[in-house]
């Protein structure tokens, strides 16, 4: 009987984690949406800085909505949302900025 109350001890915690983890993917899809859809303060609106080539802007990351910021993370430092490309970096110092540049298609 010990070996299947082990068993099952062992399934519900693996369940548990399981669960944990979908909620967490869950929330993840529901920041990019709310991110995509401009986060409440609207993406074109934060103070983009442009870079000198032209090729992209930036912001520094407490410019940005935290909604973002977490976007990019889940996706391994880089998002594209509504045609542009958004991922972090970090400057001299240690700070560390979004960027943002056109989608190539």
């Amino acid at each position: 009987m010990s070996g299947l109350r082990e068993y099952l001890d062992k399934r519900i915690r693996e369940l548990e984690h399981e669960l944990e983890v979908l909620r967490r993917i869950r929330e993840i899809l529901e920041e990019r949406e709310k991110v995509s859809r401009g986060g409440g303060e609207g993406l074109d609106s934060l103070p983009w800085r442009p870079y000198r080539d032209g090729s992209g802007e930036w912001i520094f990351e407490d410019e940005a909505p935290e909604t973002l910021i977490s976007t990019i993370i889940a996706g391994r430092g880089r998002a594209v949302i509504d045609g542009y490309i958004y991922d972090l970096s970090s400057g001299r110092g240690g700070r560390r900025f979004v960027r943002r540049r056109p989608e190539k298609k």
